[in-house]
């Protein structure tokens, strides 16, 4: 049985307030209705007005997106598959499907966008699309143009009004997706019409670490010139293994213990867990800490460790780095080697005084580790040395 409407009990109640539970009818959201969230396949959840903040205002766009919701499947479909005529099919039936979302949050237009289907978008915002429309990871169809490499639909979705520098939930603007992706037509395109180069998102990255990361080198190279910044060039380059740019950072007066604003690594940690022998030994030649630790607790000991790479346990060893120093998790070096079967390292480390009997903040010690890892050949070391089992 259906819900009536509050105010109109001969009428079917499509919105619900989801304060008091009143239901109402299309005419009385119109009225009373805001806030929305979606509370099911064919009606939304609203506040209405006894219940709603003072001032608060309904949404036509979103009492649309309620009518259409129920019989948007098939727009999806055709928008997907660029189907233009199915599309003004839908639309002469029932305009209000160009407002409707899927699951996901996904419009019709993002479909189009997202299948690089122009015609079919040019026509979907002529009938009164939302350019600026978010799905539920806040993307708005310019990030996926831009990610998927459409710089047609770029153009006329600027032209449209699309914010060029609209955040999603990770706070990714279209050039992040862009330049991850190595699209350097795009990239400029965007940057000519003053998309912001130096944009952090919630990971701390700019577009330019995302291009330096990938590996775009054309478009890094871009994005240099039109001002990105390397904020953390110490890290990238230690990270990659570049001496030649780390001797060149360093005599230009870079902070050898600057942490990273993400995970809070040092250059050291990041050419520690990368494995770059010359990089650490440049930067601990140069003053770097070989016991700073990132937010996690963890030190260049630990990662060199957990990686296998014997060479940097030896030179952090030599220069007092802590043998037996736990992460936020309880991880000793010695635990991260025989977790992941580097038996040379957990030679090594048992040779320089590492706790064989220590437990993690799981009460498991490295032999522990080691057997549930299934490394057998680690396992029977640390059985050798004392540890328990």
């Amino acid at each position: 049985m259906k819900n009536k409407c509050a105010q109109h009990p001969e009428k079917d109640g499509l919105a619900k307030c989801y304060d008091c539970g009143a239901y109402y009818c299309e005419e009385c959201a119109r009225e009373w209705c805001s806030s929305t969230t979606l509370a099911g396949d064919r009606f939304f959840e609203y506040s209405c007005s006894k219940c709603r903040p003072e001032g608060e205002k309904p949404d036509d766009h979103m009492i649309a997106y309620m009518r259409g919701n129920s019989d948007s499947s098939e727009i999806y479909d055709a928008a997907t598959n660029g189907d233009l005529k199915r599309v003004k099919s839908l639309l002469e039936e029932n305009p209000n499907v160009v407002f409707s979302k899927d699951h996901e949050g996904l419009t019709p237009l993002h479909y189009a966008v997202l299948n690089g289907n122009k015609d079919t978008a040019e026509f979907l915002l002529s009938s009164k699309a939302e350019v600026n429309s978010k799905d539920y990871d806040g993307k708005m169809p310019l990030h996926y143009a831009a990610s998927e490499g459409y710089k047609e639909i770029v153009d006329f979705l600027l032209v449209n009004k699309a914010e060029i520098n609209a955040r999603d939930k990770f706070d990714k603007m279209p050039l992040h997706y862009a330049a991850s992706e190595g699209h350097k037509e795009i990239v400029e395109f965007l940057l000519d019409n003053k998309a912001e180069i130096n944009a952090r998102d919630i990971f701390d990255k700019m577009p330019l670490h995302y291009a330096t990361y990938e590996g775009h080198e054309d478009v890094v190279e871009l994005l240099r010139r039109y001002g990105g910044q390397e904020s953390e060039g110490l890290h990238l380059a230690a990270g990659e293994g570049d001496l030649g740019k780390i001797k060149l950072l360093l005599t230009s007066g870079a902070d050898v213990n600057a942490k990273e604003l993400g995970l809070g690594a040092s250059a050291l940690l990041c050419a520690s867990q990368a494995g770059h022998y010359m990089v650490a030994q440049a930067l601990i030649e140069n003053g770097a800490d070989v016991n700073a630790s990132n937010k996690l607790d963890q030190m260049p000991l630990h990662l060199a460790a957990n990686h296998g790479h014997k060479d940097l346990v030896e030179l952090l060893l030599f220069h007092k780095a802590k043998v037996n120093v736990k992460d936020r998790d309880g991880f000793t070096p010695l635990h991260c080697a025989a977790c992941n079967g580097k038996s040379n390292v957990v030679k090594l480390l048992i040779a320089n005084k590492a706790e064989v009997v220590t437990k993690t903040n799981e009460g498991d010690t490295p032999l522990e580790l080691a057997l549930g890892s299934g490394h057998m050949d680690v396992a029977e070391l640390l059985r050798q040395s004392g540890g328990n089992g």
